[in-house]
């Protein structure tokens, strides 16, 4: 199969308020109408003024407010997006980001509009039911293997290196104490921190029984056949209609995500255009990870604004409680 153009669906830090605000077509209009209507079926409120109003709240309040609504406002803005995106010209491939998987999934025709958003909020109810409240994410500007030694000298068994997204950076998620040892360890080191929005520690073993309360959700979803090509960083590959998708998306929970390896792996086989559906700094990880390519996103930049999906982690003392072996950390990550 040729591969020129790559559609990216981002997840968590895909939620722009306001995204479309003054796009009043039908093809938006239907996603943003299928999403709150799903959103009342679960006895939520919709989200469509969270995308079409510039004065939403942002993701960090929401973080803290409400998550599901964040959730089901990540997916929307990414498959309305993709709508935007698509008026320009079809995909060859696309690829979800974390949640994003979902959204790829959807657009590409194995999940219908309506069963895509049951989907995220099936995720959503399993994690607020069952996930641990004192969960995190960091990304680290490291490698992956490197990101790993630091994730070891903490030595927690909830840590785990959550997503490789460039060469140099990767995210580390678990318990929030942890979480902060880590930023703290990463700042004494010259390593930038990066505290994320996320309101619960994805790709994580803190989400094995959230997993388990997702995979009984779903059980009457149906998978349909695929209408376009979907790589998935987490079964680092192509899926295909033989693909059990939806023990994909609960293995993902708790499974890393292999963003760069995909990315290389699509530019390898011929991809030179990657269009971002939305605006979460995907395009950005692309460009840190292969050379010459065409990067665009949907959405234009206002301006002096702020990344909504997260907070920059200052350097801080070192808890001096906390057992390090400075020599070996800092010559493993160096």
């Amino acid at each position: 199969m040729a591969v020129e153009t790559v559609f990216l669906l981002p997840g968590q830090g895909g939620y722009t308020p306001g995204i479309f605000a003054g796009d009043g077509s039908p093809d938006v209009g239907e996603v943003l109408d299928a999403a709150d209507r799903i959103a009342a079926e679960f006895g939520r409120g919709g989200v469509s003024d969270l995308l079409t109003r510039t004065d939403a709240p942002s993701a960090a309040d929401l973080m803290r407010s409400d998550s599901f609504a964040l959730q089901l406002a990540v997916f929307t803005a990414a498959v309305g997006s993709f709508r935007i995106a698509e008026r320009q010209g079809a995909p060859d491939v696309v690829v979800g980001h974390s949640m994003g998987e979902i959204a790829a999934l959807t657009v590409a025709g194995a999940f219908s509009l309506a069963d895509g958003a049951r989907l995220v909020c099936h995720r959503s109810e399993a994690l607020l039911a069952h996930c641990p409240s004192d969960g995190g994410m960091v990304a680290l500007e490291l490698p992956a293997p490197r990101a790993a030694h630091l994730v070891g000298a903490v030595a927690d068994r909830g840590l785990a290196v959550a997503v490789s997204n460039a060469p140099r950076q990767t995210v580390v998620s678990g318990p929030d104490d942890a979480v902060g040892t880590i930023a703290r360890l990463a700042g004494t080191l010259g390593v930038q921190a990066t505290r994320l929005n996320s309101p619960f520690p994805f790709h994580s073993p803190m989400l094995s029984v959230a997993a388990h309360a997702f995979d009984e959700a779903i059980s009457g979803i149906r998978q349909q056949p695929l209408r376009r090509a979907v790589y998935s960083p987490v079964a680092g590959g192509y899926v295909h209609d033989d693909t059990d998708l939806k023990a994909l998306l609960v293995r993902q929970l708790t499974t890393p995500v292999q963003f760069m390896a995909a990315v290389r792996e699509l530019h390898a086989e011929g991809a030179q255009r990657f269009v971002e559906c939305g605006r979460a700094g995907l395009s950005g990880l692309v460009r840190r990870s292969v050379p010459d390519v065409s990067t665009t996103n949907t959405v234009q930049p206002r301006a002096a604004e702020a990344d909504p999906a997260r907070t920059v982690v200052e350097a801080a003392p070192v808890n001096t409680a906390t057992a390090v072996d400075w020599r070996r950390i800092w010559g493993s990550i160096r």
